[in-house]
Order: structure tokens, then sequence, then C-alpha cells
């Protein structure tokens, strides 16, 4: 399975040039293993945008409750 990503009529291409440019950045400093794992994420959560929103939600409530209070 492959993302293939729709046009949005709100983001220009300045704007997709510079999230391509960060993601090109990022995907650089990655090892090969650190990109698969990221990835295969991505695909179930891009697929199913209801679904990453819900880990989302789950990810920050887990953070609030493991945070380490500041002192």
């Amino acid at each position: 399975m492959t993302y293939q990503q729709l046009p949005d009529p709100a983001v220009t291409d300045k704007e997709r040039a510079t999230v391509r440019s960060e993601a090109e950045q990022l995907f650089a400093r990655l090892d090969p293993m650190e990109r698969r794992q990221p990835a295969s994420v991505l695909r179930v959560v891009l697929d199913a945008p209801d679904l990453g929103a819900a880990f989302l939600a789950l990810m920050d409530q887990e953070t609030a409750s493991t945070a380490v209070p500041l002192r």
C-alpha cells in the first residue's frame, strides 16, 4: 500500500514545497530502521484519519499522565 496525496486547494505550491523539503531533511537524518518504523504507523494513520486522531489523543493523554512535574 502506498500513500497517494490528494491535492488540497487550500494549500499553496510554496507550502507544499516547504513541507516536502522538511520531510526530505527529516528522512535524511533517520537510519534505515528509524525510517521503517514511522512509515508503518503513517501508512495506517493516513489510510484512516479518524484512527490517527484517536491515536494522537491517546498519546497526548499518556504523555500528560506520565509527565514529570517541573520543580
